[in-house]
């Protein structure tokens, strides 16, 4: 029953998405929209909010921002730290997902977003210093072109264009990516501006293609153990050329078996690596067989069966960082 109401509102949600109505906080208009009385509109907003699911959120282009993304591999030196080293890292500072894996050679996979090398070198002294009695080595794999994360479908073409954004734009983003439904005389009070300020900032976010719309917040974040049971890491070392490797891609996309998220090319020699979730046990080797093992763009395919995952809002950790090192 459960799991019922929630696929309720999650394609209610999705109904508002599909008709542009994400970014609108006049219950009213949506109402007209969705042709609904307004009542059931906030009563349906109400229980979105509630359950965790479709909240709505900004959409970000990852690509226009002057940030570094890489993923960052750990093993555990005996299986029973590896819940206690999963709870410390997942609250660490410009992590942004952390997943827990049966591996025997990575038993970690964190995926961080940092402004720059030097960053993202502290972020692993870090970790490495904290869990120094429970961590065996670590190794990284540093994002070259995005494809697709939780959110957005990237251009080949695109690419950090050398956008400035200042302190209250970073606030922005991170108060956005909390809830995007929040009103802008709201939003204007947390940020010390007036409402029409805030607008603008957003129209100038929006017309730089950084943020590129709204969405409903990925069911993962609520119940993926309902509705995708079995989560697998996937490291794809490719054959080929940038032609092989877009077919690989079109192939990894059309896949109708499960959910992906987290698409990325990886500088070096680790090729494409992507978080992959699916219904069954059934459905995952489907897709590995018919998607991956047949596809002679492939060479060799790394599987990391997810037990865990942590998803948080890495924005809170940019504006942070980039108000102080320019206080």
């Amino acid at each position: 029953m459960g799991q019922s109401k929630n696929l309720k509102y999650e394609e209610f949600s999705n109904k508002m998405r599909a008709l542009g109505l994400l970014d609108r906080v006049d219950s009213k208009e949506i109402a007209a929209k969705l042709n609904m009385p307004p009542k059931e509109v906030n009563k349906r907003l109400k229980g979105m909010k509630q359950r965790n699911i479709g909240n709505i959120t900004v959409s970000v282009n990852y690509d226009k921002l002057p940030l570094m993304t890489a993923r960052i591999g750990l093993r555990s030196v005996k299986p029973r730290f590896n819940q206690e080293i999963f709870e410390i890292v997942k609250e660490m500072p410009f992590v942004n997902t952390v997943l827990l894996t049966s591996g025997v050679d990575v038993t970690h996979v964190v995926l961080a977003r940092v402004f720059s090398f030097e960053d993202l070198v502290r972020l692993k002294r870090k970790i490495v210093s904290v869990l120094s009695d429970k961590l065996k080595c670590t190794q990284t794999m540093i994002v070259s072109n995005y494809y697709f994360d939780e959110e957005f479908f990237y251009s080949p073409n695109g690419g950090y264009d050398g956008v400035k954004l200042d302190e209250k734009d970073w606030q922005l983003l991170s108060l956005l990516k909390k809830d995007a439904m929040m009103p802008l005389t709201e939003l204007g009070e947390r940020m010390e501006l007036r409402a029409p300020t805030v607008h603008r900032r957003i129209k100038m976010l929006k017309d730089k293609g950084i943020i590129n719309g709204f969405y409903c917040k990925n069911p993962l974040q609520s119940y993926f153990k309902d509705v995708y049971p079995v989560g697998s890491l996937f490291i794809l070392l490719l054959k080929g050329g940038p032609k092989s490797e877009n077919m690989i891609i079109k192939n990894i996309i059309k896949d109708k078996n499960g959910w992906k998220s987290n698409i990325f090319r990886h500088y070096g020699r680790w090729g494409i690596t992507f978080d992959y979730w699916a219904y069954s046990s059934k459905s995952l080797k489907k897709f590995t067989v018919n998607t991956l093992e047949k596809s002679p763009d492939v060479n060799s395919i790394i599987t990391y069966n997810i037990l865990d995952y942590h998803t948080r809002n890495v924005f809170d950790d940019l504006y942070r960082e980039f108000g102080e090192r320019h206080a």
